[in-house]
């Protein structure tokens, strides 16, 4: 693999899906030390990333900024995982499979001994109260019906606030019209928020919501 670049700090109040991410990349590095075998035999794969809220634009930016190596796997019969250079790493596939840098271990190390801790702060939503709080904050309060609404913020309390969740809302989330009714809900969930506390973005698919915690002064929407 080609040898990485420096690699920029890691800002301390880093999204939680992209921690948890990173987390599991380097418990895979971890783990290759501890068992003295290759680094690639313990790659993680883009589902296992996807499935933790990561987008594919994210994913790039990580390989673009030299915070993962990109391979992918090679199917036979060998028990060692077979992996080669992509020609293109910025071009995720099925096979494609992840570990992290030499260069971002330390900016992850560090990273860990700036963070409290404490455990994370979880939303929840008072679903007969029809109230989404992040602890005593009231966040959003629905006055008038909003089915969409109620039914994303019910599906994260119902499964206890994961970083993202596919689309509760049709039972067809690849077709057109579901993406485009999800994605209103998503906007609409970030208007009128009494406190703007946390933000809801669509995961690059089409077809799953993510959440994450946000500065009340940063004005971002």
């Amino acid at each position: 693999m080609a040898s990485p670049g420096p690699v920029n700090p890691l800002p301390p109040d880093l999204w939680p899906h992209l921690r948890a991410a990173l987390r599991i990349l380097l418990d895979a590095w971890d783990n290759a030390a501890q068992f003295q075998r290759h680094v690639w035999e313990f790659a993680v794969d883009v589902n296992r990333l996807q499935a933790l809220g990561v987008t594919p634009e994210e994913i790039r930016w990580l390989i673009e900024n030299k915070y993962v190596h990109h391979a992918l796997e090679l199917t036979g019969s060998a028990p060692a995982r077979q992996v080669v250079e992509p020609a293109n790493p910025s071009v995720l596939a099925d096979n494609s499979r992840f570990v992290l840098t030499a260069a971002s271990i330390e900016a992850l190390r560090k990273l860990e001994s700036q963070t409290s801790v404490s455990p994370p702060r979880l939303p929840h939503y008072a679903v007969e109260l029809r109230e989404l709080r992040l602890e005593r904050e009231l966040v959003k309060r629905f006055r008038q019906p909003a089915p969409k609404q109620h039914g994303l913020l019910s599906a994260f309390e119902e499964q206890h606030w994961p970083p993202r969740i596919e689309n509760p809302l049709d039972p067809h989330p690849a077709d057109a019209a579901a993406k485009l009714s999800l994605n209103r809900a998503i906007q609409r969930l970030n208007r009128c928020q009494k406190t703007p506390l946390i933000r809801f973005r669509g995961d690059g698919t089409g077809m799953g919501v993510i959440w994450e915690l946000r500065d009340p002064t940063s004005g971002r929407p």
